[in-house]
């Protein structure tokens, strides 16, 4: 009806008076990059002085300090750790010549050659240079935390956010799973496991070899495999998917998860692959560990679906393949630390299963949850009393075998450098702890029939458990020592001591063992050699002394929520041992 004659027009004809808002500045994403920039170089330089800070306070020994942020900065890549300052330039060339020769040996799936610059794996395989960074510096517990905690977000930058699964991203996972047990927060090892393996099934890595071509099933010609002329990119995938592998088997065997990978022929061929083009020494021994990860999975298979009458055959049969698999062993074995914890561990698996592993009958179902003497559900002969254990040659055999293999493989770490146990990888760390707890039991069995047989008595003296608790204690304790509080959690060595504190309470409680007129006689093939507890007081009276010293107190047995070692019932009773009542549950935290 109007014309419109503009703004001043309505206001006129409403009788309202005009109002001018102010104009907003005109947006300038320049300017607010450069002042976003800014500001995330300040905090950066800030968390450099506190990892500085806390370094000198911890460990003055570790070079983490604040540098400048723009002297070996790369164009057109996005900052890294050494760009923001938070790790020097040359303290990150130490890490990377120490991860290789100290850590890069104890987990032969990743390998960085001699003749890789910092420079290049900024450039190439900036996350994985950032894992490295990470493990390497164990020695600072907060620094470590620093990058840790950049490291969880360039994975969710690349996994999440961007979906770049890379051989890159899974190096650098496949390292930080590597050392992941000595952190305050690894109990992210199963979500890295998870992204791990979700990597290896985008790349096709667990479905052909690199240098052929497959028909897909969703594809109208022949598919090729992608850029792998080079030999060094085919050995790594290669490497990549057998560590996969063995770092999920172990965990899911000996904590009784769920396994990840089920194409065991595909892994099998690619370490024969590997092993026909070996670049390293370590490429030739990686065949012997998948199929020694292959029997552990095998015999977990057979504790499950066996009935107990085939049993015994079945774990005789894994045990002549054990003993055939050593005399086929190399010569150069015994330098293989891998090779030798894993070699120990599975005849201890095996010794487990026999003895221990709950096994359901027609006429008794074992329950997961552990019972009272009153209400034991144990068949007649088990049941508690003050008689010795009746067992049937079967477990005798068997309880033999596993207090000898843990008598060897104890004098075995115990001729570990006390720095050497910063070194071992995860799968070495979690076996340890699967075979103390072991050894615990077998002695407590031990013990308990050691008066029905001479022979049971002095292999259980010979393996004196208590002696053994005692060195692994200090060795926690050590290992305890440079343990500070991370945003005010505690450090996981904390845990780790704790847990043993628990073990150390509930053996003292169960192991009696009666000494013997010659108490000094030891059966014959177990050499008293080694520096571990063999090489101590080897007598029965000697293990009589209270393991729990004055040290002892409520603070050591606090509730062990932060290790990755099982957990352990320590209110059960021998009986139940028998019975399979000390098993392995599931971890105490959420995985």
């Amino acid at each position: 009806m109007y014309p419109n004659f503009g703004f001043l027009y309505l206001c006129r004809r409403l009788d309202k008076v005009c109002y001018f808002r102010a104009a907003r500045p005109r947006y300038n994403p320049a300017k607010k990059g450069t002042q976003v920039e800014a500001l995330e170089a300040k905090v950066d330089q800030l968390l450099a002085r506190v990892v500085n800070s806390q370094h000198t306070k911890h460990q003055p020994d570790v070079p983490l300090a604040l540098s400048d942020p723009e002297l070996h900065s790369i164009p057109d890549k996005p900052r890294d750790v050494i760009d923001r300052g938070i790790v020097r330039f040359d303290d990150a060339v130490t890490l990377l010549e120490s991860f290789r020769e100290t850590l890069m040996p104890c987990f032969p799936f990743i390998f960085i050659a001699p003749d890789v610059t910092l420079a290049r794996l900024r450039a190439e395989k900036p996350l994985l240079l950032l894992a490295i960074l990470k493990v390497s510096s164990y020695k600072n517990a907060a620094a470590q935390q620093i990058l840790e905690e950049t490291f969880q977000t360039a994975v969710a930058d690349q996994m999440i956010f961007a979906h770049h699964p890379s051989m890159d991203v899974l190096l650098g996972l496949l390292v930080a799973l590597a050392w992941l047990q000595h952190q305050a927060e690894h109990e992210r090892f199963s979500s890295y496991l998870h992204l791990a393996w979700s990597i290896v099934g985008d790349l096709g890595l667990d479905r052909l070899s690199e240098t052929q071509s497959f028909y897909s099933r969703m594809a109208m010609s022949k598919i090729s495999s992608d850029e792998n002329s080079s030999r060094h990119s085919v050995n790594e995938r290669r490497r990549a998917l057998i560590g996969c592998y063995v770092l999920s088997s172990c965990r899911s065997t000996i904590l009784q998860k769920d396994r990840m990978m089920t194409r065991l022929l595909h892994v099998e061929k690619h370490a024969l692959e590997l092993l026909s083009n070996a670049e390293i020494a370590s490429d030739r021994c990686l065949i012997q560990l998948v199929k020694l990860q292959q029997i552990f999975e095998r015999i977990d298979d057979a504790v499950v679906t066996s009935a107990n009458p085939v049993r015994e055959i079945d774990m005789h049969a894994f045990q002549t393949e054990i003993n055939e698999y050593r005399t086929t062993l190399p010569a150069t074995f015994s330098d293989n630390s891998l090779l030798q914890f894993h070699l120990h561990t599975l005849q201890l698996f095996l010794c487990q299963a026999c003895l221990f592993d709950k096994h359901e009958t027609a006429n008794y179902s074992a329950s997961s949850a552990p019972r009272s003497h009153a209400d034991s559900g144990l068949p007649p002969h088990l049941q508690s009393s003050h008689q010795p254990l009746d067992l049937s040659p079967f477990q005798v055999e068997f309880l033999n075998r596993g207090m000898t293999e843990a008598k060897e493989f104890f004098d075995y770490v115990f001729t570990f450098s006390p720095d050497t146990y910063r070194l071992i990888s995860h799968m070495q760390w979690l076996q340890t702890g699967f075979n103390l707890v072991l050894a615990c039991k077998l002695a407590v069995t031990g013990a308990k029939y050691a008066p029905r047989s001479p022979h049971v008595r002095a292999l259980c003296s010979a393996l004196n458990m208590p002696d053994v608790l005692r060195a692994v204690l200090q060795r926690i304790q050590w290992l305890s020592k440079d343990r500070v509080t991370v945003d005010g959690k505690q450090h996981s060595k904390y845990f780790y001591e704790a847990w043993l504190w628990h073990i150390l309470e509930w053996f003292e409680q169960k192991y009696h063992l009666v000494p013997s007129e010659d108490t000094t006689q030891i059966p014959t093939g177990l050499p008293d050699s080694g520096l571990g507890p063999s090489t101590l007081v080897n007598s029965a009276t000697s293990q009589d002394v209270p393991l729990m010293g004055e040290n002892y107190g409520a603070t050591q047995v606090a509730q062990v929520d932060d290790t990755v070692w099982p957990d352990f019932l320590w209110n059960i009773s021998t009986d139940d041992i028998l019975n399979g009542y000390m098993g392995f549950p599931d971890m105490p935290y959420p995985t």
